[in-house]
């Protein structure tokens, strides 16, 4: 049975209630399923357009500083 790890589940309540996964149909969350590019893709679009918004800048990670222009090929 698949179960998100006590550590992780704030992360994943987070993540769904802002939309940024929303899981397998049927309104399931499977932490032990493989992630394909292209569902990974949009977690992580969806992320970064979330961040735009609701992260306040001095907030950033340095995974977000070099992702971000990554992916909207500024680099």
């Amino acid at each position: 049975m698949d179960t998100i790890s006590g550590y992780a589940f704030e992360g994943v309540d987070g993540c769904v209630s802002n939309g940024i996964i929303t899981g397998k149909p049927g309104n399931l969350i499977a932490p032990d399923a493989n992630l394909t590019r292209s569902e990974a893709m949009v977690i992580i679009d969806r992320f970064i357009e979330y961040s735009k918004t609701h992260i306040k800048e001095e907030k950033v990670s340095v995974f977000s500083e070099v992702a971000v222009p990554v992916l909207n090929n500024e680099l």
